[in-house]
C-alpha cells in the first residue's frame, strides 16, 4: 500500500486520463521529462499539507494542496482559451466525484495560477490548478478513513 497522498495523485491520474483535450498525457511528476509531441498534458503533483491529531484511535486531519498543472502550445491568441478549456475538464471531471472513489472527505479548487512563455516558435501556457484535498488518516497514514 502507498500513502494517502500518492492514492489520491493515482486516483487524479485515473480521473483525468481520456479527457478530451489532454487525452492520455497525464504525468504524476513536476519533474517528468515531456517531449513536445506529448503535449497539451497535465502533471499532477503535491503542495504543502496540514495536519492535526483527532481526538480518537491516533487518527490525524489532513489537508493538502494537490497542483494539476495544464501545459499546451497553442498560436498566441488562443493559448489562455486552450488552459481554460482545459481547466473546465479538470474542474468537471474532479467535480463529479470529490472523495475520488472515498479517499478524501472533500476536493475543493483554491486557486489557479497561469504563465505563458513566448520564447519559442509558439507560445506555450501553463495553468496551474491548486486543489486542496481533505482527508483522515488512522495512525498507518497509507489508511484512509
Amino acid at each position: 500500500m502507498a500513502h494517502v497522498r500518492t492514492q489520491v495523485r493515482d486516483a487524479l491520474k485515473d480521473r483525468l486520463s481520456g479527457l478530451p483535450t489532454t487525452s492520455g498525457n497525464v504525468f504524476k511528476s513536476r519533474g517528468y521529462p515531456i517531449t513536445s509531441e506529448k503535449f497539451p498534458a497535465l502533471l499532477i503533483y503535491n503542495g504543502p499539507e496540514a495536519s492535526e491529531p483527532v481526538d480518537f484511535d491516533d487518527a490525524k486531519d489532513r489537508e493538502f494542496d494537490v497542483i494539476v498543472e495544464a501545459g499546451a502550445f497553442a498560436p498566441e491568441d488562443q493559448v489562455d482559451d486552450m488552459l481554460d478549456q482545459i481547466a473546465v475538464e479538470v474542474e468537471n471531471a474532479i467535480e463529479a466525484d470529490q472523495t475520488l472513489g472515498g479517499l478524501a472527505k472533500s476536493t475543493t479548487l483554491t486557486g489557479s495560477e497561469p504563465d505563458v512563455s513566448i520564447d519559442g516558435e509558439m507560445p506555450f501556457g501553463v495553468l496551474a490548478l491548486t486543489f486542496t484535498v481533505n482527508y483522515m488518516t488512522e495512525a498507518d497514514p497509507e489508511q484512509s478513513m
